[in-house]
């Protein structure tokens, strides 16, 4: 149950407060840098578990969870900061309460367990908002106009990733729903 895998995502999990901390007062190199060590936490937490076959359920659970946390933590943090729309924060965190409420949904009518099995879409938005992380905290360092465009444009696309992957979602859900029971 707390092989290495689960141990990383936990550690990833225990990095969200100290990133916000550093956020909170304007040390963003820091909070870049412990961005990048969850990236690298992340990608060996996944790269064990599906090499050394260290799967569990619990890392099945926990690792999209820690995504989860981090990104909606930070995007809270950058909205009260005045670098993120609250707009944005509000539809990233309204996807996620979305999907999580649905499959309590659609567990508690078919009394069934359905997981959320991570589409393309769902991948590639989870990979942009990480970016969009990624370059406000890039922007806070080193102001250029580079940067700034770059999270302008990465928040759009956060937005419009967000739009799709959560009517997927909603979808597949439907479909689930109208199945016979």
């Amino acid at each position: 149950m707390f092989n290495i895998p689960n141990l990383l995502t936990l550690f990833r999990i225990l990095l969200i407060p100290v990133v916000i901390v550093f956020i909170e007062r304007d040390r963003y190199d820091n909070a870049l840098l412990l961005m990048v060590l969850g990236g690298v936490t992340d990608y060996l937490d996944g790269y064990i578990a599906r090499n050394f076959k260290r799967r569990t359920r619990l890392g099945s659970l926990l690792d999209p969870l820690a995504d989860k946390l981090m990104v909606n933590a930070l995007f809270f943090t950058f909205a009260w900061k005045g670098f993120l729309w609250w707009s944005l924060v509000i539809l990233v965190f309204g996807r996620d309460l979305l999907l999580i409420g649905g499959a309590a949904f659609l567990k508690y009518i078919r009394h069934k367990v359905f997981e959320i099995v991570p589409t393309f879409v769902g991948k590639t938005n989870t990979f942009l908002q990480i970016c969009l992380i990624g370059f406000i905290l890039l922007a806070q360092i080193w102001p250029f106009r580079e940067f700034v465009w770059a999270v302008r444009v990465s928040a759009w696309a956060v937005a419009a990733c967000t739009i799709v992957s959560c009517v997927q979602y909603w979808r597949k859900g439907w479909a689930i729903l109208k199945m016979p029971a």
